[in-house]
């Protein structure tokens, strides 16, 4: 709890808790890897987009009728 409370007061010790483990991600393939590969399950690909597109013209042209 120290830890926590010592890196909230310090910015200073903040940003060079973040470059260790920065510095450590970078130079461990396998750590590298499962990064990319979280983030990129959080992007939309065009298909989603697309998808999420024709849902709301769908959407919009169900309003339309209604009024």
């Amino acid at each position: 709890m120290e830890f926590i409370e010592a890196l909230e007061r310090d910015k200073e010790l903040r940003k060079r808790l973040t470059k260790l483990i920065v510095s450590e991600i970078v130079l461990d393939p396998e750590i590298k890897f499962i990064l990319v590969e979280k983030s990129l399950e959080t992007l939309a690909t065009k298909n989603d987009i697309k998808d999420l597109r024709k849902e709301i013209k769908d959407v919009e042209n169900s309003l339309r009728y209604e009024i």
